[in-house]
């Protein structure tokens, strides 16, 4: 299109085309790196708002001012530092330095609607039920003879036959034409596969609408099962009441059909909105709160404390640690990368071979045991060991890539809390995410307290996101472990207030304090 280049604000990165070169200590700007350097070929299309590129912290931009011989007009190359976004194409996650290459990567405007896909959808509500109950086994053979023609016209639509294309497999498991909530989920939590679900427009009939035979409901009382028989009826009548499309469409005020176009609000009005904190960004002031907790202005890769705390040890950005399991997982795979590497940061006396054993058999204990033993005799070569981990760049990048994983988990609160109060949750707050990713940290997700959050839920007592957000997280602070509980409301209150919170509970008082609350800025997290 013929716009001005500054409305232009996204750059699409092409599937085989850009190569994301492998971050190195000594790239800096007056060192910056060059397309002939070692890096991984990108496996998908992305495109990124210059919004996220932007909000880059400064060490991860660089900007290349060339003049070639003969012009007085000098050739700008931009550098940007992705973690996180991109795949390689095997799916495997790939970080490093992208370049803008005119040719290679594409400018364009929001006015384009660049990588939404239109799909109109024809089966039936028949059709995806049959469809839903042979996926969980419920039919028995007979039946699954007389519905094939329905499985087949719901299993093979464009938009199931898309999200297949873009989910199955995404957890790692193989492809088997069936959606789980974990692959769901795991696809939800990778860019490059949450971009493409979130742009897809489908053309369907609209859940608001049914004709006055009621038909399309009424089609399914065939396979309702005994179980169901009962209630279904009542679910009828709950339907019925909620249909507003048919009055609307006979006012003759609108032109409105009843198959509509349904699409993601937020990410459509995430391409117009340049104001909003890229997810990146997000996640990384999330992370520097989180870490904040053990008094580190900066994320500290070498971070490490002994059995304190019962865990055995905790090491890295997230304190990870062998008595919950965490810490071993990524001990691992920072040997699987590099064995020789790893193996190299311990000395003498570190019991090194119990280490490798226990990381590769996954045994628990084992880890847990071999920390505690080598902390009593070899304490020195301990810190040592970890320091030296902690510097290897590679190991940094696993690190980071371990953090981000806490972002699904953070989807999942985020759920529940939109099904119990929507009206609250049309965007989310950074202060909302940076809380509820600190609590998957220290606490996994809000499913502990689920029933209770549902349960004891008064609209009346919430106005607000805010209010929301206190109630989950003094509810799940609640189901910790009775030593835990105050540290628990003592963190996310902290970061829900901006300032140190001293919580008691059970006779225990903790009052954190975090250097890091100052980087918790107004606004919302884009496309969540």
């Amino acid at each position: 299109m013929g716009l001005p280049k500054e409305q232009k604000t996204l750059l699409k990165i092409y599937k085989g085309a850009s190569k994301l070169i492998t971050h190195r200590s000594d790239i800096s700007a007056s060192n910056p790196p060059k397309l002939t350097d070692e890096g991984v070929v990108v496996g998908v299309n992305l495109t990124l708002d210059q919004n996220l590129l932007d909000g880059l912290p400064a060490e991860r931009k660089i900007t290349v001012n060339e003049t070639t011989p003969g012009s007085t007009t000098p050739k700008v190359t931009y550098w940007w530092r992705l973690d996180g976004l991109f795949s390689d194409a095997r799916g495997n996650p790939i970080d490093g330095w992208l370049c803008e290459q005119p040719g290679i990567t594409t400018r364009h405007s929001p006015w384009e609607w660049e990588g939404f896909e239109i799909i109109s959808e024809g089966a039936c509500n028949a059709d995806f039920l049959a469809c839903h109950l042979d996926a969980t086994d419920t039919l028995d053979e007979s039946e699954r003879t007389d519905y094939a023609a329905r499985i087949d016209l719901a299993d093979n639509g464009p938009v199931r036959s898309r999200l297949y294309d873009i989910i199955d497999g995404a957890d790692g498991s193989i492809r088997d034409d069936k959606l789980t909530t974990k692959e769901i989920m795991s696809a939800l939590a990778k860019p490059w596969l949450a971009q493409s679900i979130a742009r897809l427009i489908t053309h369907y009939e609209s859940e608001w609408y049914a004709d006055e035979g009621f038909s399309k409901w009424e089609a399914l009382n065939c396979y309702m099962t005994k179980e169901g028989e009962t209630d279904w009826p009542q679910e009828k009548e709950r339907i019925k009441s909620l249909l507003w499309l048919p009055d609307l469409m006979s006012s003759g005020s609108s032109t409105l059909t009843e198959s509509v176009w349904q699409f993601h609000p937020i990410t459509a009005v995430t391409c117009f909105n340049s104001s909003c904190i890229p997810l990146v960004r997000a996640q990384e002031i999330a992370l520097l709160v989180s870490s904040g907790y053990e008094g580190k202005a900066e994320l500290d890769f070498e971070a490490l404390a002994g059995n304190f705390d019962g865990q055995g040890m905790s090491f890295g950005v997230i304190q990870w640690n062998f008595g919950q399991g965490t810490l071993g997982p990524v001990l691992k795979e920072m040997r699987d990368a590099d064995t020789s590497t790893f193996d190299a940061c311990f000395g003498e006396n570190m019991n090194l071979n119990t280490l490798i054993s226990a990381l590769n058999s996954g045994n628990q204990t084992t880890q847990f045991n071999w920390s505690t033993s080598v902390q009593s005799t070899n304490q020195a070569g301990w810190k040592q060991a970890f320091k030296n981990i902690g510097q290897v760049e590679k190991f940094k990048s696993i690190q980071l890539k371990n953090a981000a994983k806490y972002h699904e988990n953070v989807l999942i609160c985020i759920n529940l809390m939109r099904e119990i109060a929507p009206q609250h949750m049309t965007t989310i707050e950074l202060r909302t995410y940076v809380a509820l990713y600190d609590l998957c940290v220290q606490q996994n997700n809000l499913n502990k307290a689920k029933q209770d959050i549902t349960e004891d839920y008064s609209p009346s007592d919430i106005n607000n996101q805010n209010d929301l957000l206190i109630y989950v997280c003094k509810k799940r602070a609640e189901r910790a472990a009775s030593g835990w509980v105050s540290d628990c409301l003592s963190r996310r209150m902290g970061i829900i207030q901006g300032s140190t919170y001293t919580a008691t509970a059970n006779g225990l008082t903790s009052s954190r304090a975090n250097p890091n609350f100052v980087k918790i800025i107004a606004g919302t997290v884009c496309e969540i």
